[in-house]
């Protein structure tokens, strides 16, 4: 996450997805990002997390929010 530019770029939209974004203070983001490295996964697990415990999510849910795409996909012929 590059908190200096101020024009963040939007990745492509994805069926099916949601974009959420959050407006935080540079200092603020700084500090959190210091604390917790990526912002964006930070965020994206907590908010995973707390819909899991709260009931408001599935088990399947949470590991659909949680699972990452390989960074290689083979199809199998």
């Amino acid at each position: 996450m590059n908190i200096e530019n101020s024009e963040m770029s939007h990745p492509p939209a994805v069926p099916d997805l949601m974009n959420i974004a959050i407006t935080l203070p540079v200092d603020v983001a700084q500090a959190l990002e210091n604390r917790w490295g990526d912002l964006s996964e930070h965020a994206l697990e907590m908010l995973a997390l707390e819909g899991y415990r709260s009931g408001a999510l599935t088990p399947e849910q949470l590991h659909h929010m949680l699972s990452k795409p390989s960074p290689l996909s083979f199809s199998e012929r």
